[in-house]
């Protein structure tokens, strides 16, 4: 497992040199293997999320829904990090509150436990999915390097949330399939069901299709 998880690392710390993967490696505290099939949800909207998940192989969808309405958020494939960002931002946030007192020797501001990290949106397994999880209360355990892992996570999530913005709000149809090909990777790409896609490029099936099938028309 050590070197399925050293290669995981280098994809989600792409600019950290391989010796300093290694000693994050040996930090780490145990990594439970897991084994979803197709269909399990990794977490749901409603829980109390404790742990994100390293997916090593396999397909996600992460989606939200309003009574009989879904609208899919993100897709995820092998080297990701699967969790609920927006609710585990706040987690931590309140984390970083609670501490900086004993930091600066002032007394803090919390007098009862934080308040658990509810996911606000539902992730399930396209695909069998195969990965590890780990607890968000050992990642407070890694010292500088868990600063350096919420940070990279932060900056993926945003970078990924202004692209789709900006997709649905600037770009046709047409313009908002052709950039999820150009930039989405081929596994998401060639394997993601097309009502799937529909519903993440904010479209309908029938349009995907219409530009699938008819790639000169406009849309």
């Amino acid at each position: 497992m050590a070197q399925s998880m050293l290669d995981l690392l280098a994809i989600l710390l792409p600019n950290t040199p391989i010796n300093n993967l290694e000693d994050l490696l040996q930090r780490l505290p145990l990594l439970t293997p897991v084994h979803f099939a197709k269909g399990d949800n990794i977490y749901y909207k409603g829980q109390a999320a404790s742990q994100l998940f390293i997916l090593q192989s396999g397909l996600v969808r992460v989606f939200d829904y309003e009574q009989d309405n879904e609208v899919n958020l993100r897709f995820l494939c092998d080297g990701s990090v699967v969790m609920p960002f927006y609710d585990v931002a706040i987690y931590w946030q309140q984390i970083n509150t609670a501490i900086q007192p004993a930091i600066s020797n002032r007394p803090s501001c919390f007098t009862h436990p934080l308040p658990a990290c509810i996911a606000r949106d539902t992730a399930q397994c396209l695909t069998a999915c195969t990965g590890f999880m780990l607890s968000l209360a050992a990642i407070e355990e890694l010292g500088d390097w868990a600063m350096s892992l919420k940070l990279e996570l932060a900056l993926r999530h945003y970078k990924s949330m202004e692209n789709r913005l900006r997709m649905l709000q600037l770009k046709s149809a047409k313009q908002r399939y052709q950039s999820f090909v150009a930039t989405m990777p081929d596994q998401i790409v060639h394997h993601i069901p097309s009502l799937q896609i529909a519903s993440y490029l904010g479209i309908t099936p029938e349009t995907l299709s219409r530009i699938r099938h008819h790639p000169l028309l406009d849309g």
